[in-house]
């Protein structure tokens, strides 16, 4: 089982993405799995990765990879490979396919359709609070000239509302609007948050999808961290443009 971002629809420059635990037969116990450090075996996890981008025509090889740390951290990137320390990687350069890994943290992947920038973004509580969203677009309006109103987005599958409890610490981060207070508990909307950033830097909302399933809840379809723990895979999503 694979997502395809709708948002994307019209614009058949591009290719995008995202995996679940879901797929062909596969002996790990983490299901389909696309991360090397989860405790999974190389084996597996190449076999995961080079199943789920054949479904797009692709190869790992051709995917820029950051080395995830929950920062608000971005690099310009002009070829596949891995990029040490970023949670986010832009690039203009066609056959460069931007890949962010995630078990209950957000994937947004952007693409601006006048300038073919493509952008992919890790937000999980602590990228959101630094706004590396925000901070995304707004490298690519300062490097390549894109214009926000040109910008679509996709928002992955994420903790929802729904279960992503957080403490009294990580909530005074954010603003009262994505807060819920149920049975004496705090809960975080980090999707309202991500769109809210987006807007804040000039996307309009129709250009902004944001996938409804929460990853915590979804254990039939999703990889989850907060549910899962250690056991817990990860998903890919990824962007990029053809030649």
């Amino acid at each position: 089982m694979i997502i395809i971002p709708s948002i994307f629809h019209n614009q058949s420059e591009i290719k995008s993405g995202m995996s679940t635990r879901l797929g062909a037969e596969t002996r790990s116990a983490f299901g389909i799995n696309m991360s090397f450090t989860v405790g999974d075996t190389f084996e597996n996890v190449q076999k995961s990765r080079e199943c789920f981008l054949a479904q797009f025509g692709l190869t790992p090889s051709q995917l820029a990879i950051p080395q995830q740390r929950h920062s608000d951290v971005i690099k310009i990137v002009t070829q596949p490979g891995e990029y040490e320390s970023c949670d986010g990687l832009i690039t203009a350069i066609p056959d460069v396919f931007l890949s962010i890994k995630v078990a209950d943290c957000a994937a947004v992947i952007v693409y601006d359709i006048e300038k073919r920038v493509c952008g992919a973004f890790h937000a999980g509580w602590r990228g959101a609070a630094a706004g590396i969203v925000r901070k995304g677009i707004s490298m690519m309006v300062e490097e390549f000239n894109c214009e926000p109103r040109n910008i679509l987005s996709f928002v992955s599958p994420c903790a929802g509302i729904c279960c992503y409890e957080v403490g009294c610490d990580v909530a005074s981060f954010f603003k009262e609007k994505v807060l819920s207070v149920r049975n004496r508990k705090l809960y975080l909307n980090i999707k309202e948050e991500i769109k809210s950033q987006l807007v804040s830097e000039g996307l309009p909302e129709e250009n902004i999808e944001i996938h409804p399933d929460c990853t915590i809840c979804r254990s039939d379809v999703y990889h989850s961290y907060r549910r899962d723990g250690e056991k817990s895979g990860r998903m890919m999503a990824f962007i990029g443009k053809i030649k």
